[in-house]
């Protein structure tokens, strides 16, 4: 049944993209209310696999993962150290059980890669984080972030879900962060199409002219690449 359900699933997802979208429905209700994921592929995550794949290079050597090893699953190398936080003792792939929001959670410059994506608005400071991360970061160490831009409060998690941010607020916490001892860059991704999309909740399938798309005033995804400078 399980197989069954999978298969017209996958068969949906093909099919959907051919079926143009009647946005007269979205005055009653969004299409999905779990970002399009039970439509097909969620809008945000292609831009957030860009962002990493990027920075590839980087996922090397001492690891540090939120929640799970996606990302040195796919693009690490190289690896000596793979290490996941989550505050869910339930999770069987954490090796740090712990609030990423507590003080001295992480031993400083234990770390050649860190890669948090879209946590920080969850943290009820998330400059703070942000340093703690930074502070664990090795000397010639890459750190990578994504955070939400223009985006939906999470159905599931509304109690929690803090904050959207702007590319020069993000450039303002890493300047007050690492200047001086680091350098660092912002990009931002999206579209109007893709974000009116994200919220809407359609799916990356639905919406195949978003791909190529870009206007920087209407962020769905912003990036932060932080490079610890190595010792003098």
């Amino acid at each position: 049944m399980q197989k069954s359900k999978l298969l017209l699933f996958r068969i949906y997802t093909r099919l959907i993209r051919y079926i143009p979208i009647r946005w007269g429905s979205f005055k009653r209700a969004p299409f999905s209310t779990r970002y399009g994921r039970d439509r097909g592929t969620v809008i945000d995550r292609g831009y957030i696999e860009s962002f990493v794949h990027s920075h590839a290079d980087a996922v090397t050597g001492r690891l540090l993962e939120i929640r799970d090893r996606d990302w040195s699953k796919r693009y690490g190398h190289d690896i000596v150290l793979s290490d996941v936080l989550d505050i869910d003792p339930s999770n069987v792939n954490a090796t740090i059980i712990a609030d990423l929001q507590d003080d001295d959670v992480l031993k400083p410059e234990s770390y050649d890669c860190i890669i948090c994506t879209q946590t920080l608005q969850y943290m009820a400071d998330p400059k703070h984080v942000l340093g703690a991360l930074f502070t664990a970061l090795a000397p010639g160490g890459t750190m990578l972030v994504t955070v939400p831009g223009l985006q939906q409060i999470d159905h599931h998690l509304k109690d929690i879900d803090r904050w959207r941010f702007l590319p020069a607020g993000v450039e303002s916490m890493a300047k007050e962060i690492c200047s001086g001892v680091a350098t660092f860059r912002v990009k931002s991704f999206g579209s109007t199409i893709a974000t009116l999309g994200f919220i809407a909740g359609a799916c990356k399938e639905e919406l195949p002219e978003a791909k190529h798309a870009y206007d920087p005033f209407r962020p769905l995804i912003i990036g932060l690449e932080i490079r610890k400078w190595t010792d003098s």
